[in-house]
């Protein structure tokens, strides 16, 4: 809990403040409603100024030039506390360098911090809504705070480790590939294959199933409630092992399904191996060999990235997938995810 930062006024007069007291106890369930709204906003933004400012204060040095000779230099339009350096003669505040920078809505940057670690996280166009801002200015804020969560998993799996691999088809939303190319043909060419949706409209014109419009994720769990899931470039052995070997210690056994690849990699590392064909144990299986934890894990990213977001594209795919781990975790307080911002 911080303590109010110097130059902030402290509690309300106390004649003032049992006045407005009185006052409330007169409002309707309407005026309540509208009150509500008017405290939680203040409450976010108090919250997230003194964050901010906590962060400035641990840091304790300028961003510019690294000195530690730092005065204040009054506030910013935001209230956060502006700093002057002694040396470079520049002045920062607690946004200054870090991922954050230019954003001056500090109270509805915590809001969309709280969405990202709840539950149920909202798409932009929902939350722009509930925001009242721009969908665009809300995606601009979550693709700054997404690669900060790149640290949010710990990425140690041991005991009984299960590895499986999930498929999601390619997408290239928001590039505008086909409107450059029907605009400029001779400039842009074609792109390599139409927009999925035509497919299905297109009479005799066959859906494609080459591997490379599907692009393979590759997804490690344990018992512990640990869960990664990785975009790999393809599935050979090679490329699974690197994926893998960081992240598995070398006692932990390893269930997957029957593919060759996982025969290799367990013999590699030297891991006991238990392969379920279809998801079926075999005779000499123990019943706690077996790899349903990492197959629900596959149900919720579908619903996450297809039924909640619609498929994200590609290019940003590897961000969604992080923040689905830390979806799985269910217990990340949205304070660490903002400090981890501010940080980063």
């Amino acid at each position: 809990m911080f303590e109010l930062p110097a130059g902030w006024s402290s509690d309300m007069h106390h004649d003032t403040f049992a006045h407005l007291l009185e006052q409330v106890e007169q409002l309707t369930p309407r005026q309540f409603a509208e009150l509500d709204t008017v405290v939680t906003r203040a409450r976010n933004e108090v919250e997230a100024v003194l964050e901010v400012d906590g962060s400035a204060e641990s840091k304790a040095e300028c961003p510019h030039c690294s000195e530690t000779r730092l005065q204040r230099w009054g506030r910013t339009r935001t209230g956060l506390q502006r700093r002057r350096c002694m040396s470079c003669l520049r002045t920062s505040c607690g946004l200054t360098g870090t991922v954050l920078q230019g954003i001056h809505r500090p109270g509805l940057l915590l809001r969309m911090v709280r969405d990202i670690a709840s539950d149920q996280p909202s798409s932009c166009r929902r939350l722009a809504a509930q925001l009242d801002i721009s969908r665009h200015t809300v995606w601009r804020w979550r693709v700054r705070i997404l690669p900060t969560l790149l640290g949010a998993e710990t990425k140690s799996f041991s005991g009984i480790v299960e590895a499986d691999e999930a498929f999601q088809r390619e997408s290239r939303k928001g590039s505008r590939e086909w409107v450059r190319h029907h605009a400029y043909p001779t400039t842009y060419p074609a792109p390599p294959r139409l927009q999925w949706h035509l497919y299905s409209a297109k009479r005799g014109f066959p859906m494609p199933r080459a591997q490379k419009w599907r692009r393979p994720l590759l997804t490690l769990a344990d018992r512990g409630g640990h869960t990664s899931v990785q975009h790999i470039a393809n599935r050979k052995e090679s490329t699974m092992r690197a994926a893998m070997l960081p992240l598995i210690r070398g006692d932990s056994v390893l269930c997957t399904d029957g593919a060759i690849q996982y025969e290799g990699i367990a013999r590699v590392a030297g891991l006991e191996h238990f392969v379920l064909v279809k998801g079926r144990r075999g005779a000499r299986t123990p019943k706690s060999h077996h790899i349903n934890t990492v197959n629900n894990a596959h149900k919720l990213l579908r619903e996450f990235i297809r039924a909640r977001f619609r498929g994200p594209a590609t290019k940003y795919l590897d961000l969604y997938l992080r923040w689905f781990e830390l979806y799985r975790r269910k217990d990340v307080d949205y304070a660490e995810v903002f400090r981890g911002a501010l940080y980063a």
